[in-house]
C-alpha cells in the first residue's frame, strides 16, 4: 500500500539515480550507471519498507509470546507457593510435643501412626516408646429413659399381638 511519503521517496530516488548517472556519465555510460543505481534503490526501498517492518513485527510477536510465557510461569509459581503454604500449615498442625519425666522436652515432631516410635530424651538419655493408634468411637445423643422404656413397651406389645393372632 503506497502512501504520499512513499511516492515522494520514489521521486527522490529517481532524481538521485538521474543525478548520479549524469555525474558519472563521462566515465561510464549513462545507461549502465542508471540501471545500477535503480537496482540499488529498488533493493534499499524493498529492504526498508518491506523486510525491516516484517522483521520488527516478528520480533514484537516473539517478545509478546515471551511475555505471555513469563506471565504463565509467574501464575504457576504463585499457585505452587499457595500449595506449599497449605502443606506447611497441615504439617504444623500434625506436630506433637512430648514432655519427659525429667521436665525437659522429649520429642517435638510428627509421629508415625500404628508404628513404634522410639524417642530418646536429650537431657536424661531415657528411651520412650510412643505408640499412636486411631480408634473410632460411635457418638450418640443422650436419650431420655422414659423414651427407651416406651419403645421397649411398644415392641413387646407388637410381638405379643402377633403371637396371639
Amino acid at each position: 500500500m503506497m502512501n504520499k511519503l512513499n511516492y515522494k521517496l520514489i521521486g527522490y530516488a529517481a532524481l538521485f539515480n538521474i543525478l548520479i548517472s549524469y555525474g558519472l556519465s563521462p566515465f561510464i555510460l549513462f545507461h549502465y550507471v542508471f540501471c545500477l543505481t535503480a537496482a540499488i534503490t529498488v533493493v534499499l526501498f524493498f529492504y526498508f519498507f518491506e523486510i525491516k517492518p516484517y522483521l520488527a513485527s516478528i520480533k514484537d510477536a516473539q517478545a509478546s509470546d515471551k511475555q505471555s510465557d513469563l506471565e504463565d510461569v509467574a501464575n504457576m509459581l504463585s499457585e505452587m507457593d499457595e500449595v506449599i503454604k497449605e502443606y506447611e500449615a497441615m504439617l504444623t498442625e500434625q506436630v506433637v510435643q512430648l514432655p519427659c519425666n525429667c521436665g525437659k522436652p522429649l520429642f517435638e515432631g510428627i509421629l508415625i501412626p500404628n508404628a513404634e516410635n522410639i524417642c530418646v530424651c536429650p537431657s536424661c538419655k531415657e528411651k520412650y516408646k510412643v505408640m499412636v493408634s486411631y480408634d473410632s468411637i460411635l457418638m450418640s445423643d443422650e436419650t431420655d429413659i422414659s423414651t427407651i422404656y416406651n419403645n421397649i413397651n411398644k415392641a413387646v406389645d407388637e410381638v405379643s399381638n402377633k403371637t396371639l393372632e
